[in-house]
């Protein structure tokens, strides 16, 4: 840039309109009569118009000023009335749509009254401001359609905002609860464990809290759950909280019912339990009874007796020998789950080889191949049960064999879920679907007594023990072709102690 000598005048006007025309703010000068003096590029790109034209024009012959307030503003100003903002949202003399925030100012020059005027293009900020609003109109629609109650709440716990469902709910107007504490309207022995739970919604990384509590409304009082959250300002921290809540009268009512009914329940289960043990241990006494002396009258009068006596000692022992096997496996049944061994960690492969070291003899009868898993897991639970469930479904498969073939039986075992499932299968005679269901039923038989030995209650036992343990047991079957029992149990968890 060349130097001017030491000296020399610095042209203010030159400078001036430099300056002028390099401004990214739109700027404008014009005399007391309305003629305009100075324009620079950037009023023209908002008005959409070509700077030589805007230095012909003369405000106060514009449509546009009058139409826009900008007239108004602009002699008001030039008559004294201070600095003049307008507002200015629609087209220009040009065409050109404009959204803008002009200044107007009075200044003198030379003993003549001048107009500036200032522009600021808020475009942009228009454009956020609708969007904010819009946004805000869609979270008012959402919030207000909610049956349930909506509040906001700053970090003092005072309401910042509610929906009207808060404000029906508690009998006053939403617009007056903003400001007060929402806990103001929580029972008294439902705060604390409001607030602790509450106190999670500040906790990462959840940033999340739920709670159950009444509620004082008019009439009286509701329970409410609870869903809380924490707020994020854009720099991360928490800015405010939010919470909804459900109106669970009812749901509390009828849960309270339940646990009632389910008290109720297994008191009359225990009683019916206790009932079936002392029953069962009792009635063994007068069969002992019976049984001794049929054996007795057999030994000292069987050789004076004719045949059909002799078989009628014979049915009564036999009766007497069911009626037995009956009731002790009723005393097992009533067992299960009350009078066992206490729970802790099962190891299946020591289980399974007690169940088949008890079933020896019959295997070796029968020949029958028995194939089990390279391991079998630990579980949680009752070790002298889960010998009994193993041990009845193979001797179930191994009395229920097929006379033509040497039995085969599997067992298996595969993670599914949280669970592990068992199978049992063999390839016996089958069993009806529609028997599927019964043979889980105390006392139910599918066969004639002289063929197939036994009381009814084995898979009935086995399905109180696997329920016992949390699971279920199934069958499927191929009548002819074999059946497989599943049956499943839940994994152990680290926890499990």
């Amino acid at each position: 840039m060349d130097q001017q000598p030491r000296g020399a005048a610095i042209d203010c006007t030159a400078i001036s309109a430099a300056v002028v025309a390099v401004m990214p703010s739109p700027l404008g000068v014009y005399r007391s009569d309305g003629a305009c003096v100075l324009a620079n590029q950037a009023l023209a790109d908002l008005v959409g118009g070509e700077l030589p034209a805007l230095h012909r024009q003369n405000f106060r012959e514009l449509e546009s000023w009058a139409r826009l307030g900008m007239l108004v503003a602009a002699e008001r100003a030039l008559a004294g009335g201070g600095r003049q903002v307008v507002p200015v949202d629609g087209p220009s003399i040009f065409g050109k749509p404009v959204c803008a925030e002009i200044t107007f100012s009075r200044f003198v020059s030379g003993g003549e009254p001048f107009l500036l005027l200032l522009g600021r293009d808020v475009t942009e900020e228009r454009r956020a401001a609708d969007a904010l609003h819009a946004s805000e109109a869609r979270y008012r629609g959402v919030v207000e359609s909610q049956t349930d109650m909506v509040v906001r709440y700053d970090l003092e716990g005072r309401a910042t905002f509610v929906n009207e469902v808060v404000g029906r709910t508690l009998g006053v107007p939403a617009a007056d609860l903003v400001g007060v504490p929402w806990m103001d309207y929580i029972l008294p022995e439902d705060s604390e464990a409001t607030a602790a739970a509450f106190a999670g919604a500040a906790q990462p990384p959840e940033y999340r809290a739920h709670v159950e509590n009444r509620v004082a409304v008019p009439g009286g009082v509701r329970w409410f759950a609870w869903e809380g959250c924490a707020v994020h300002d854009p720099a991360g921290g928490i800015a405010e909280f939010q919470a909804v809540g459900r109106d669970i009268t009812e749901w509390v009512a009828t849960r309270d019912r339940l646990t009632r009914l389910v008290g109720d329940l297994d008191s009359s289960n225990r009683e019916l339990e206790q009932y079936a043990y002392v029953a069962s241990h009792d009635l063994r006494e007068p069969l002992r009874m019976v049984s001794a002396y049929v054996d007795l009258l057999d030994r000292r009068y069987g050789d004076k007796l004719d045949a059909d006596a002799r078989e009628f000692i014979a049915f009564a022992r036999d009766g007497a020998q069911r009626m037995d096997g009956m009731i002790l496996d009723l005393l097992q049944l009533s067992r299960v789950g009350r009078m066992g061994d206490p729970a802790a960690v099962v190891r299946l492969h020591e289980v399974v080889a007690e169940a088949l070291e008890n079933l020896a003899v019959s295997v070796r009868e029968c020949a029958a191949t028995i194939t089990l898993p390279e391991r079998l897991p630990e579980v949680w639970g009752s070790r002298n049960e889960l010998v009994r469930l193993f041990q009845n479904l193979i001797a179930n498969a191994l009395k229920y064999r097929h006379d033509q073939r040497t039995p085969e039986i599997a067992v298996t075992v595969e993670a599914e879920g949280d669970d592990w499932l068992f199978a049992v299968a063999d390839n016996g005679i089958g069993i009806e679907a529609q028997y599927g269901e019964r043979i889980f039923m105390i006392f139910q038989r599918l066969h004639a007594r002289d063929r197939y030995d036994g009381t009814g209650i084995g898979l009935a036992l086995c399905r109180k023990i696997v329920h016992h343990h949390g699971g279920r047991i199934w069958v499927r079957s191929d009548p002819g072709q074999g059946s497989t029992f599943l049956f499943t149990l839940p994994r152990r968890r680290e926890n499990d102690q």
